[in-house]
Order: C-alpha cells, then sequence, then structure tokens
C-alpha cells in the first residue's frame, strides 16, 4: 500500500478536507464577526496534505517571524492544529479589528490576535468532528511569537509519536466590506499517524487489512 500516494495525491482526500475546511471557515467566521460586532468572511483558498520537511515551505522562510496559535486535540482522532500568520499579517488583522495603525505587537494585539486563533481552531476541529461523527477534545491553545521553523518544531514536539504528513490550508480574512482587504493565515493541522490511518478508513479509502 502507497501511502505517501494514498494520502498526498488521492483527491477524495483533499476534496473532503477542502470541504471540511470550508464548514468550518464559514463557522469561524460567524463566531468572530459575533465578538468583533462586525462583518467577517474566511474563505479557504487552498488545501494540501505535505510531507513535515516542506511544510515550512509552504508557508514562509524558516527564519521569518511569525505569531502561531497551537491547540493539541484528543479522543478518537489526536494530533495538534497550529495557525500561523506572519508578523505584517498580524498587524493587519489588528487594523482591520481596531481601525488604527498597529506599529508595534503588544499585548492587547497577542490577546486579540490568540482569542481569533482559538476561536478558527476550535471551528475547524468542530467541522471534522461533525463530517466523521467522532468526539474530539481540544485542549486551552497557547501562543508564541517566533520564526516559522521554531513555531511548527513546538507544534509537533507536542505529539507523543512521530508523524510524517500535515494538512496545510491556506485562509483568508476579510473584515468589513472591503473584499480587497485581506489578511492570511495558515492553519496546519498534524494528526497522529493513528489518526490519519482512522481518517482514511472513515472515507472507506483503507481497509483492515491494508494496515495489518
Amino acid at each position: 500500500m502507497d501511502f505517501d500516494k494514498l494520502i498526498t495525491q488521492n483527491p477524495l482526500f483533499i476534496d473532503a478536507f477542502r470541504e471540511i475546511n470550508n464548514i468550518g471557515s464559514g463557522n469561524a467566521a460567524s463566531a468572530v464577526a459575533s465578538m468583533i460586532g462586525q462583518k467577517v468572511d474566511i474563505t479557504v483558498p487552498s488545501v494540501i496534505v505535505e510531507k513535515i520537511p516542506n511544510v515550512i515551505e509552504k508557508i514562509g522562510a524558516p527564519d521569518e517571524v511569525a505569531f502561531g496559535v497551537q491547540l493539541t486535540y484528543e479522543g478518537e482522532l489526536d494530533g495538534v492544529i497550529l495557525l500561523v500568520f506572519k508578523e505584517d499579517t498580524v498587524k493587519k488583522l489588528a487594523k482591520l479589528l481596531m481601525g488604527m495603525e498597529v506599529e508595534e505587537i503588544d499585548d492587547m494585539t497577542i490577546s486579540m490576535i490568540q482569542e481569533i486563533g482559538n476561536i478558527v481552531s476550535a471551528s475547524f476541529l468542530n467541522a471534522i468532528a461533525t463530517f466523521f461523527s467522532v468526539q474530539i477534545l481540544p485542549s486551552p491553545p497557547s501562543a508564541a511569537y517566533d520564526m516559522l521553523q521554531a513555531l511548527l518544531n513546538l507544534a509537533l514536539a507536542s505529539i507523543a509519536a512521530e508523524t510524517d504528513y500535515a494538512l496545510v490550508v491556506k485562509t483568508e480574512f476579510v473584515i468589513g466590506d472591503d473584499e480587497t482587504n485581506k489578511a492570511e493565515g495558515w492553519i496546519v493541522n498534524v494528526p497522529s499517524p493513528d489518526s490519519f490511518i482512522k481518517l482514511l478508513k472513515l472515507m472507506g479509502l483503507l481497509g483492515d487489512e491494508d494496515v495489518e
């Protein structure tokens, strides 16, 4: 069984997660809009499955400074989710949310982005749980401001078993009515190896005999 091809190149697997993430983005947009009292639109222009060593290059340079909101999840599926905003995106989001230029990222900005990250990550996890009819329990979020490679390493360290693949979801935030003024983010979802196998079984892409 060619797991690499099955996970990274199977259109059914990718299409399912594209649909799941579209549902999650809609739920997240509604929740953030309620929090800030403004119209919010969150779209998902791309969803890919990538090998762990190649994840960073899909987002930016390894030494690029970014803001990460991380939470682990357990239950019938387990893994870690890392929501990444680059430094300029954090400032753009802060401007869109507060209506003013942000020169430096202060505690208020960090708190705001962490809360948005928590809402978005939880919404995407809930969409996965609903789609597959499984129970997933997220941890409280933690936030870090560091280089991209350090953020990913920290997230991977929270998983007991080594894993080879991640779901990389590009998101775009539009706050208000100006659709040309977008802020980008990335959701890196790293299920454990056992959870990847379970997802493939739930989709009917893998049988018990394939993993014996």
